[in-house]
């Protein structure tokens, strides 16, 4: 048992070797430098106006400008009060970029 031990230890030690050397593998994306995720909270403001008719259109128009910037949309928070509508927090994240994750 231990001459064979002994027969295996140094291909042990360069498989190992060659699992921590991640330089001949630049695409892997545990070595790859990839930014955090950013995410950001916008609030919109429903007065008492535009309560029915220019919500949903205030809002698309928010869709559209965050996706030019690059961010896709996670959720959306209704806020109230007393009751009433006040308006909606729509929270985005930056899209990663290729490759990570």
């Amino acid at each position: 048992m231990t001459k064979l031990t002994l027969y295996l230890a140094p291909f042990l030690v360069l498989s190992l070797n060659a699992i921590a050397d991640n330089k001949d593998y630049p695409d892997n994306p545990l070595t790859k430098d990839c930014p955090a995720r950013v995410s950001q909270t916008n609030y919109l403001d429903v007065n008492a106006l535009g309560r029915k008719k220019s919500a949903a259109s205030h809002m698309s128009d928010m869709h559209l400008q965050m996706a030019k910037k690059g961010f896709e949309f996670v959720d959306m928070e209704v806020y109230t009060e007393n009751g009433d509508l006040q308006g909606f927090y729509l929270i985005y994240i930056k899209k990663p970029a290729p490759g990570c994750n």
